[in-house]
């Protein structure tokens, strides 16, 4: 809590305007992270809450009545700033109706109580306990309440956040004549419109749509939850921004990390009156899928769920390795291995789909299935292991297609180190064509996925069921593309 240390203030325990005249004449901003007092002169510091108004020149000067100059005790500001550094010629602060009450500390020795009216905010501490009132500063406004209004002084944006009251008083209208003009709704004349629009730029005042939203029962809110580690899941939650933005809906943001499971970012988001939640390659059983999309509506985005009271948007991740496939045949290889995805969403069906395309194209023999995952640590150990398991060049894949970019680039990174270039290289094929893979010095060929598209679909799909009118086509299968890089190349000649 704020401090008030009172020493040596006066019997008479009233406090007034000081009879000279002190003023701020350099003013100095920085952080202070909570209200204090000092009896310390001539600093001015005013507690009147987090945010307050403020201009060069101000005089915020106080002192006790009948207290030495050792014993002047002025204001300081709470809140994010401090002020500081004051001469003469200012005008004086006043401050009205300041009474004195005994208290005692936990010794039992008597301390002076500090209780003023106006305002219903009280610091206190070891030497005093003080109510704040407002205070008559120039260049501060005061409110109805006793507080101290939002204004914009020599420039600077004053941080007490303006009400519509406020605007009203300063333009001198009711409040309901400021809503429909802050609405711009008829009924206000144009003389009345432009001194409520004058004021509010005056006081900084913005109407707080989300409070309105929520009174009308939508707060356009849609939760997202993303795993932080994976690349692509970025690119998607850029997506999902540009596809909300084109909806007039916002989103709100719930992270996955290694301290923090599925189940603890989706409680955050249910505490936040979204209208309904997009999952991102959840991990989730289908069973907790559909026991969440019971309570409200659910998209899952980058999985396949056969949970028919939610929709799915996904890419055809089997297509995807088929196309693949179909490239390194084309460039001369026929010892192509997969490097898996263990059980990350998609990971069964780029299986299937890599099985089917080998098969297609008589190399059932040379199918070969490399536990992976889906990190770099991941494909570099999937790498090493590979390598290890031939007896050499000969008998081992002249190229890999990994389950995702960031698994990739583990398998190159061990690829490089021990020279499989040039001649002796090996191609590797990525997926999902994340921001990963378009570095320069990664360059990795890849199978891209939709983002615009998913993204779109997962917005639609998520309105559509908020506002009672789901899809009758529960899931939306979206084809990937091949995207041709540098790390695909026929196979070495032996």
């Amino acid at each position: 809590m704020p401090v008030v240390r009172a020493a040596g203030t006066s019997a008479s325990g009233r406090l007034r305007g000081h009879a000279g005249r002190a003023c701020c004449r350099h003013v100095g901003v920085r952080p202070a992270p909570r209200a204090s007092w000092s009896c310390v002169p001539p600093t001015c510091r005013l507690p009147v809450g987090p945010r307050v108004a403020w201009r060069p020149a101000l005089d915020l000067y106080a002192a006790a009545e009948g207290a030495t100059a050792a014993d002047q005790c002025e204001a300081a500001i709470t809140g994010p700033l401090s002020i500081g550094g004051c001469a003469t010629a200012c005008p004086p602060v006043r401050c009205g109706g300041v009474g004195r009450a005994a208290s005692r500390d936990s010794a039992g020795t008597a301390r002076p109580s500090w209780n003023v009216p106006g305002d219903p905010r009280r610091v206190s501490g070891g030497a005093a306990s003080v109510k704040v009132a407002a205070w008559n500063v120039p260049g501060f406004a005061t409110t109805p309440a006793g507080g101290l209004e939002r204004s914009r002084l020599d420039g600077y944006d004053a941080l007490v956040r303006p009400t519509l009251a406020d605007v009203a008083t300063r333009a001198g209208v009711s409040k309901s004549l400021v809503s429909l003009v802050m609405r711009d709704e008829p009924g206000a004349s144009p003389e009345t419109r432009r001194r409520v629009l004058e004021a509010a730029g005056e006081l900084g005042y913005h109407p707080d749509s989300r409070a309105r939203l929520l009174r009308s029962g939508r707060s356009r809110l849609l939760g997202v939850v993303f795993g932080i580690q994976h690349p692509f899941h970025a690119d998607l939650v850029t997506g999902l921004y540009t596809a909300a933005r084109e909806t007039g809906y916002e989103l709100a943001l719930s992270a996955v990390t290694a301290e923090r499971d599925e189940a603890a970012a989706i409680a955050s988001l249910l505490q936040d009156r979204c209208e309904a939640l997009i999952l991102l390659g959840p991990q989730s059983t289908a069973a907790s899928l559909g026991g969440l999309a019971a309570r409200m509506p659910v998209v899952v985005l980058a999985r396949s769920v056969r949970v028919t009271d939610l929709d799915v948007v996904r890419t055809d991740d089997a297509e995807g390795l088929r196309l693949a496939v179909d490239h390194l045949v084309a460039l001369g290889h026929s010892r192509i291995a997969l490097i898996d995805g263990g059980r990350a969403p998609g990971a069964a069906d780029r299986r299937r789909g890599y099985g089917a395309a080998m098969r297609r194209h008589g190399l059932t023999a040379h199918i070969e299935i490399v536990p992976g995952g889906l990190t770099e640590e991941d494909g570099a150990e999937a790498a090493r292991s590979l390598l290890l398991g031939t007896s050499g060049p000969d008998d081992r894949p002249t190229a890999v297609t990994v389950f995702n970019d960031r698994c990739a680039t583990g398998v190159l990174d061990v690829f490089n180190r021990l020279g499989l270039t040039g001649r002796e290289s090996i191609s590797v094929v990525g997926f999902d064509d994340s921001s990963l893979a378009r570095l320069a010095h990664v360059n990795l060929t890849t199978i891209a996925q939709n983002v615009p598209e998913m993204t779109r679909q997962a917005v639609d799909r998520a309105l559509a069921r908020a506002h009672g009118t789901p899809d009758p086509v529960r899931a939306a299968v979206i084809s990937p593309r091949l995207v041709i890089r540098g790390t695909t190349a026929p196979p070495p000649q032996r």
